[in-house]
């Protein structure tokens, strides 16, 4: 079930990780102390380091309006 040093989100539920305020409600977009959540999948950057879990793999995928 619950098992440490494992991060478990799930949708509307506030999550408390680090110190720091992790909020999920169907795919709201939160960004806090360099950490990132999108919808459909768990995006991690810190530092400068991303790490991608679920969802699609497009390399290169950014915030651009075209």
């Amino acid at each position: 079930m619950r098992r440490p040093g494992r991060l478990m989100i799930r949708p509307d539920r506030p999550v408390m990780r680090r110190g720091g305020l992790v909020l999920r409600r169907g795919g709201l977009v939160l960004r806090r102390g360099g950490l990132v959540l999108r919808r459909g999948g768990l995006v991690l950057r810190l530092g400068g380091l991303v790490l991608r879990l679920g969802g699609s793999r497009r390399p290169g995928r950014r915030r651009r309006p075209r």
